[in-house]
């Protein structure tokens, strides 16, 4: 059994009950052959004096109105046949209990979809949802035995967009890594022994955006009254002082008040791939998308609530500077984005970053808040506080880490006989003379599965994917959107963990002479020399994803990461936290693969 509950906006709670009780009342559609006709209806007023015949007044049972209506539906079955004469009947019993300002509705499913529906239609009417926290306060405090999730990030093929777990303590069971980008939709918990709650009991389930509570059948209509009256109760006692419970703290929290929302540090553009429009053959979304991943995306220090300005540019460098505002409209945020007048005349990069931005909802943005904007929904997500320990360091010295390939090569075959020739200064370079022991395989191509294939003596088998720092300044900030497109390919490409798969896909290269080197050396095999390897080895050895982002260096983390053991609280250290928060989630999926995660850095 479940109602819906709802709280009066007003100064007349009276006038709210009247409100749903219109709503609900409403003519609605029926299917062809179907006839609904009314033939019970009440309504009782507790100022009246009314009494429900064999029980009690609405007084004794702390309840100020009351409605109640009972439907008879007539339809002929969905395997009639026309003119078969076979009907059937159904019973609808609508009901609308109001104590004080919260009223609790009964209602067939058909009809509390529509009520839910008419509750966010303009104009709205006087009725709101009770709050999240609320609901959870009141009826999840005891150990959670079911919880639905839904993802906060974009839906995209490589993460699932929803989950549902049970167990018997899940607010425990909760990872507070893999789950952090994950709100509940719904739950079900154990009700607390509470000697003033004399009817709700067992689990109680709870419906947080429909505001909806879910409990054990009642013996009898007396007892329903009860029990309903418990939740309205209980309800409204948590309203009055909700305090700071919450029933799962690891996971992300819908937020409707902008005024808890403030200082932007950091914006990242949205995967071509996760757009809308990449699922149905792509378009100028995609190609916004597209021309927003390398683009010069950089948050200027003074953003206040929830307003920022920008820097952005192509090619590394800044064209012009975008103010922007994250504004509350309905039920949804919307991230408004224009030139800042106040800056000088921007250039025509500036004015095409523009216009990919206001193509579509194609930014996410973090606050030092601790909330996340993204599509229309803002979310406070709490970052676990344990470090990614996958970093390493490494020597760049004599290698341009702004430069990831050969610099003038154009087309991939040109690419390859670049890498590593003529003075070639660029990372890949730098990757070939990393990996000087062993089987090296470049793999860069359209289509690729990692940029790098290195098999060592002892059969280690290292996946390396590789993408240029933004910035070469020694005084460089940690900037997370260097990070985001290399893992994202990282862990597009894990089903090559598989070493058959491996095999079939690299022995049929696209290029006519793919680069390869054994010990340092160049060879012109087609990799069959690195293939001949691999194939040998078998299952044998292990394999490691291999992130190479000279982005970061090892002075800089060990300077924020006592920054924020002392507690101080920068962009750069909000940047750091969001940046591990994404390589620890890389690193649960590489784990599943039976794989792990290094993510080089410059020492």
């Amino acid at each position: 059994m479940s109602v819906t509950v709802l709280r009066c906006i007003g100064d007349d709670p009276a006038f709210g009950f009247g409100t749903v009780v219109r709503l609900l009342k409403k003519p609605r559609r029926h299917r062809p052959g179907a006839a609904l006709h009314t033939i019970a209806e009440t309504e009782l007023d507790a100022a009246s004096g009314d009494v429900i015949a064999g029980f009690d007044t609405l007084t004794g049972l702390e309840i100020d109105q009351l409605f109640g209506q009972v439907n008879v539906q007539a339809s002929p079955p969905g395997w009639a046949l026309p003119g078969s004469g076979f009907t059937d009947l159904t019973h609808e019993l609508t009901l609308v209990l109001r104590r004080g300002e919260l009223i609790a509705v009964r209602a067939e499913k058909g009809v509390a979809e529509r009520l839910q529906r008419q509750l966010d239609k303009p104009p709205r009417p006087p009725l709101r949802r009770l709050p999240t926290n609320v609901l959870e306060a009141a009826f999840l405090q005891g150990a959670a035995k079911n919880i639905w999730l839904r993802s906060v990030q974009r839906p995209s093929s490589r993460r699932p967009y929803s989950k549902a777990l049970g167990g018997t303590d899940l607010g425990v069971a909760l990872d507070p890594v893999e789950d952090s980008s994950f709100a509940w939709g719904a739950a079900r918990s154990e009700m607390l022994e509470d000697p003033g709650i004399l009817y709700l009991k067992g689990k109680v389930g709870v419906t947080a955006g429909k505001s909806q509570i879910w409990f054990k059948d009642s013996t009898d209509f007396h007892q329903y009254l009860l029990t309903v009256g418990e939740i309205l109760r209980v309800s409204s006692e948590i309203l009055t002082d909700p305090g700071i419970f919450s029933a799962f703290p690891g996971l992300a929290q819908e937020v409707s008040d902008p005024a808890e929302i403030s200082g932007a540090y950091e914006v990242i553009p949205i995967q071509p791939d996760e757009t809308p429009e990449a699922t149905s053959g792509g378009d100028e979304v995609v190609a916004a998308a597209e021309l927003l991943q390398d683009a010069v995306l950089e948050v200027r220090e003074g953003a206040t609530g929830t307003r920022f300005t920008m820097d952005v540019g192509l090619e590394g460098a800044s064209s012009g500077r975008l103010a922007a505002s994250l504004n509350r409209v309905d039920d949804r945020f919307v991230l408004s984005i224009g030139f800042d007048r106040t800056a000088p005349q921007p250039l025509p990069a500036a004015e095409q970053i523009l216009g990919a931005l206001n193509s579509g909802d194609m930014l996410e943005v973090h606050f030092g808040s601790g909330h996340k904007y993204s599509a229309g929904k803002v979310w406070k997500q709490n970052f676990s506080p344990i470090p990614f320990s996958g970093w390493l360091w490494e020597d760049f010295d004599g290698y341009r880490i702004t430069r990831e390939k050969p610099a003038g090569a154009e087309g991939a075959q040109a690419i390859h006989d670049a890498i590593h020739e003529n003075g070639d200064d660029s990372l890949f370079a730098w990757i070939v003379d990393y990996c000087s022991e062993g089987w090296l395989l470049c793999d860069d191509s359209s289509g690729e599965a990692a940029d790098f294939f290195h098999l060592d003596a002892d059969n280690l088998l290292r996946i390396f994917h590789v993408k240029a720092s933004s910035n070469s300044s020694p005084r460089r900030g940690v900037k997370v959107t260097d990070y985001e497109v290399v893992v994202s390919q990282a862990l597009k490409n894990l089903t090559y963990m598989d070493r058959r798969k491996l095999i079939g896909r690299l022995s049929r290269p696209s290029l006519a002479d793919p680069a390869s080197w054994i010990d340092g050396d160049r060879v012109h095999d087609k990799g069959a020399g690195f293939l001949e390897k691999l194939e040998a080895a078998g299952a044998q050895g292990r394999t490691e994803v291999v992130i190479v982002q000279p982005n970061l260096s090892r002075g800089r983390y060990r300077q924020l990461t006592a920054d924020i053991e002392a507690g101080i609280v920068s962009r750069d250290t909000l940047r750091l936290q969001l940046l591990e928060m994404l390589l620890k989630t890389a690193r649960l999926a590489a784990v599943r693969y039976v794989t792990d995660l290094t993510v080089i850095g410059s020492g």
